[in-house]
């Protein structure tokens, strides 16, 4: 018998209103220990009281569509995998560098927020636009920010 709590990513999405025959919102539920927590980039911010920005936390239901049909799990992580992304994604309120900041396209949007916290360990399809506003050249920028900002010189915009 494990000492540690089991902890289970699941990367959930859902087709979008409207634009269902070609796009698809995703979001993240954490289950740790069997209580899931939902996690996601939404148009509207400040939408619940786990809201930072644009990001929320158990705006819904972890299994709830958004409009167009039910969501679904396209992919579970277990064990180290999801430990990581479990913590990488409970730290996005102080971390996420576009909480403040939604654009339908090119982003960053809730696929964004999706991409941004998974990284190398997966990749959305075509399906998932605003994915791909997560880029080397952008990250290094804010990443030059954040250490701007943390020594109190104005920063560059990440534009």
């Amino acid at each position: 018998m494990s000492l540690q709590p089991e902890t289970i990513v699941d990367l959930w999405t859902a087709r979008i209103p409207g634009l269902g025959r070609f796009a698809e919102h995703h979001w993240l539920v954490v289950c740790r220990d069997g209580s899931p927590d939902r996690w996601e980039v939404w148009q509207t911010p400040g939408e619940c009281k786990t809201s930072w920005g644009h990001l929320h936390r158990n705006l819904m239901r972890p299994s709830s569509g958004v409009g167009n049909g039910a969501g679904r799990i396209i992919h579970r992580w277990t064990a180290d995998d999801a430990v990581y992304l479990a913590t990488r994604i409970e730290s996005t309120p102080t971390v996420y560098p576009w909480n403040d900041c939604y654009r339908i396209y090119p982003g960053p949007n809730s696929n964004t927020y999706v991409q941004w916290v998974l990284g190398p360990l997966y990749a959305l399809g075509w399906r998932g636009f605003g994915r791909r506003y997560v880029n080397g050249s952008r990250l290094a920028k804010i990443w030059a920010n954040h250490a701007v900002h943390r020594s109190g010189v104005d920063a560059i915009s990440d534009g």
